[in-house]
């Protein structure tokens, strides 16, 4: 399971997910990060995700 928060300020992702054990870890990307969606089998480039937002 994963839960993301898409910044609307800035060319950023935070992408909450359960580790084995159940705790919440974040992983966040940046500009020339690859995201990667394990959940929904997606993967593209951060600057793909802002292509076209000013």
């Amino acid at each position: 399971m994963e839960y993301v928060l898409i910044s609307q300020d800035h060319q950023r992702l935070d992408c909450f997910r359960r580790n084995a054990q159940g705790i919440w870890t974040l992983q966040f990307y940046d500009p020339g990060s690859e995201i990667n969606l394990e959940s929904v089998d997606f993967i593209t480039s951060i600057e793909a995700l802002y292509e076209d937002v000013t």
